[in-house]
């Protein structure tokens, strides 16, 4: 029987080995840890040519660059939630110029996620000048966009105006200045020898779930019999039956139970939706991303900075968790990060009740609900 020869593993070989020339090209010039729920979720890692802590120099630099996410999330992130945290990220961060231009490479970068990111998984982004960027987990190569530009349209999403948070861009903006115990952690984050194969996988074509062309037909199975064990009459004369006993008097019937409470209705509760999570297209992106800004605009009109916070020399970054439904009626809410002002935190929330309910969700975005995040930066003037 001949075996089927794949050149994937060859392939992945040959990548490391290019990668490797290149990430010896660059260096790791700062790593930051994104938090949700008081839960770490990842650290990122910024790797460059040259050290630097200007963002804008990184920006407008030309040279090789690449960035890595650890995943370090016990229960890991699905991967709806991880293309909701770029396109969101990308839609805030870039000029409506590029979020036109790179339409159709944020499709295909959102869709090569096929299943949940694990613990220990690592997702990295490689730009190499002049080939475009290369999308990898765990050393297997999933794509490469043919747009050098692309990169720092993800790259804003870190440390753009309005990044994860300002910690997060602060850290990664350390110019090589990171300790020894955090560069150990960081680079001792490794997904195994199986996790690689599942990694793998994901750039096969699905194969069709046919049945084979010999296969028999499956056997007609018949109902269960049921038999009844009911035993034979004698040929002998019948006993003469017995006189019936007099019936007993009915009880008295129970006194009537007092009618049951209302109780309040529980929360709804929003499962995530990514087996019924349609294919991102160009259209339904950029639909997202206009309905996005709208949000933030509409929340952004309705905050107020404390009087008292500012009278306290408050600062601080908020950032929350928004589900509506199709109508835009608010289904929940959620601090993902807090500050540690109270009055703050409970400013982020009054803004999202002002605003509410918020304009119907648009036909090009899938969904019975929408969820997004809302970043609040609390800077005292």
């Amino acid at each position: 029987m001949r075996k089927s020869f794949t050149y994937a593993p060859l392939i992945g070989l040959l990548f490391a080995f290019l990668a490797g020339n290149l990430w010896a090209a660059t260096q790791l010039n700062g790593l930051a840890v994104h938090n949700e729920l008081g839960n770490e979720q990842f650290i990122g890692g910024l790797y460059l040519e040259y050290y630097s802590s200007d963002r804008n120099q990184i920006l407008a630099s030309d040279g090789a660059k690449r960035m890595e996410l650890r995943i370090t999330a016990d229960d890991g992130i699905t991967a709806r939630r991880f293309s909701r945290m770029w396109i969101e990220g990308v839609a805030i961060n870039n000029s409506a110029a590029a979020l036109n231009e790179q339409a159709d490479n944020m499709v295909a970068f959102s869709n090569l996620f096929k299943d949940r990111l694990e613990k220990n998984d690592v997702i990295a982004f490689s730009l190499e000048p002049g080939e475009g960027v290369t999308i990898a987990v765990n050393d297997v190569v999933l794509e490469t966009i043919d747009s050098d530009e692309f990169f720092n349209v993800l790259l804003r999403t870190w440390i753009g105006n309005v990044p994860l948070s300002s910690a997060y861009r602060t850290s990664l903006l350390q110019a090589g200045d990171i300790s020894p115990d955090q560069r150990r952690r960081f680079e001792n984050i490794k997904a195994s020898a199986d996790r690689r194969e599942e990694i793998l996988a994901w750039t096969q074509p699905a194969e069709p779930a046919t049945p084979p062309a010999d296969s028999a037909p499956a056997p007609q199975v018949s109902p269960p019999q049921v038999a009844l064990n009911i035993p034979r009459p004698e040929l002998s004369e019948p006993e003469p039956e017995p006189e019936p006993e007099p019936e007993p008097a009915p009880a008295p019937p129970p006194p009537p139970r007092p009618a049951p409470q209302p109780q309040p209705a529980p929360p709804p509760v929003v499962e995530e939706e990514e087996d019924d999570e349609p294919i991102l297209t160009a259209e339904s992106l950029r639909a997202q991303q206009v309905y996005f800004s709208t949000l933030l605009r509409s929340i952004q009109s309705q905050t107020e900075y404390p009087r008292r916070a500012l009278q306290r020399n408050q600062e601080g970054e908020v950032r929350v968790s928004v589900i509506i439904n199709r109508e835009g009626r608010v289904i929940s809410t959620e601090i993902l990060e807090e500050s540690r002002h109270a009055l703050l935190n409970r400013a982020a929330m009054d803004a999202i009740d002002r605003a509410a309910p918020f304009p119907q969700v648009p036909e090009a975005i899938g969904g019975r609900y929408y969820e997004f995040a809302v970043p609040f930066n609390f800077i005292l003037p």
